[in-house]
């Protein structure tokens, strides 16, 4: 990866959201971004096209608060008009603004800038790093144990077929630095009718179990007494896959959040869910404000990417900010790394890694909303799943065995979590 030194850098991401009182064509539409991350005294370039003449003002949004930044007059309908902004006009972190035309039949565009100095190399607001599928895919949770002999890690992503494989990973992390991101996507949903391949996004094709109750009931038996050692209940993909809206908010703030305030709420939102634009066969709103409202951690996940498109941090920082304009309530950011090669996107040697990895971890140091790094994935896939996993790459014994990438990783975690070890907080 070039180096760059000294500068400091914005992303510029939009949420298009409009009214119920709106007609679909009725919308401000973001054509492209230019820039979309910049060098200090850089301008990034938004066009956009008005669907009827227009005046479009340009508002910071800090809180309930709405402060006017400009305004353009005489935007034209169907013409492209381009609105710039400086890095000179953004605060460091996270900045929200507002696309607010006067015409009152046209809905405005929520976007965030994030401004970030890539030459600041503090890495304290990182706290956490671990893998999916820490107890084994499928589950054997004597994979947990080569996990947590790794030293690099404090938080695991596990599944369970029953209590006791639950109760069993539980009493593997008590006294430990770990917690454990429990996978609860069976205990709560059964897959319906059609392959799972399909794109269903929030259509309802993924159900609650008739039984939920009764799997819920058996959980909360298994975890009693070990609550500190549960970073969070978790969740994948929930609107990808096809969870309507209505059954994804009764699970995350009826049942998880009134049942178990203390603990974190999480799930990864597949890339198309958060953005949806240069995705094929993708005709769908991306995912709504309320459906992960009562979420604490969000993430996605996409294991193609282009890092250069509009800057530093390309594709990934274009779907993270998109993914922060439709959170409302500020939660969690974790950077979901590839440590496979395979079947899903351009890596096929562990060498092809090297790089990508250092992307990401360059990506979670400079954005400082970014709490840790959950690796996809511990173990191997195989043939119908996603390929090779980080198992491989980090035994001596393995034909995939890769030293310079398990130092890459290894570095890594340890960089995270050893400063914390002693802490194990929510």
């Amino acid at each position: 990866m070039k180096k760059r030194i000294g500068y400091v850098v914005a992303s510029v991401v939009l949420l298009l959201g409009i009214s119920d009182t709106v007609f679909a064509e009725a919308e401000l539409k973001i054509v492209r971004i230019e820039n979309s991350y910049l060098e200090a005294g850089g301008t990034a370039r938004v066009e956009i096209v008005v669907p009827f003449d227009t005046n479009v003002a340009v508002y910071r949004t800090e809180g309930a608060d709405k402060k006017l930044l400009r305004e353009y007059n005489d935007v034209l309908r169907g013409k492209s008009f381009t609105i710039d902004i400086n890095s000179c006009e953004l605060k460091p972190g996270d900045n929200r603004f507002t696309l607010r035309p006067a015409h009152c039949n046209i809905s405005s565009a929520d976007f965030v800038i994030s401004l970030v100095d890539t030459n600041d190399k503090d890495t304290s607001h990182l706290k956490y790093f671990g893998y999916y599928h820490s107890n084994g895919f499928p589950v054997n949770n004597a994979v947990l144990d080569k996990v947590m002999a790794l030293n690099h890690t404090n938080v695991c992503h596990v599944e369970f077929k029953n209590a006791e494989q639950l109760s069993e990973a539980l009493r593997k992390v008590k006294g430990t630095n770990a917690k454990l991101i429990i996978g609860l996507w069976g205990t709560f949903f059964t897959q319906q009718e059609g392959s799972y391949e399909k794109y269903w996004f929030g259509s309802g094709r993924i159900k609650l179990k008739k039984d939920w109750q009764k799997n819920w009931s058996e959980f909360k038996k298994a975890i009693k007494g070990y609550e500190d050692y549960i970073y969070a209940f978790y969740i994948d993909e929930p609107y990808w896959i096809g969870i309507s809206e209505e059954d994804f908010i009764f699970v995350t703030r009826d049942v998880f959040a009134k049942e178990y305030p203390d603990l974190r709420r999480m799930s990864c939102l597949a890339a198309n869910s958060v953005y949806t634009k240069g995705f094929p066969n993708v005709e769908h709103p991306p995912i709504s404000s309320e459906y992960i409202e009562y979420l604490t951690d969000i993430a996605f996940d996409l294991y193609e990417l282009d890092w250069q498109k509009d800057g530093l941090f390309g594709e990934y920082g274009l779907h993270t900010n998109s993914m922060k304009a439709i959170a409302k309530n500020n939660p969690r950011i974790w950077v979901i790394a590839k440590t496979f090669i395979g079947n899903a996107g351009p890596h096929k040697k562990t060498s092809d890694l090297y790089d990508e990895y250092q992307r990401y971890i360059d990506f979670a140091i400079a954005d400082k909303s970014v709490v840790g790094i959950l690796n996809f994935s511990f173990c191997s896939g195989n043939q119908e799943n996603w390929g090779i996993g980080a198992q491989e790459f980090f035994d001596p014994n393995n034909k995939n065995y890769d030293k310079k990438l398990f130092d890459i990783i290894d570095k890594a975690g340890k960089a995270i979590i050893q400063p914390k070890k002693e802490k194990n907080e929510n």
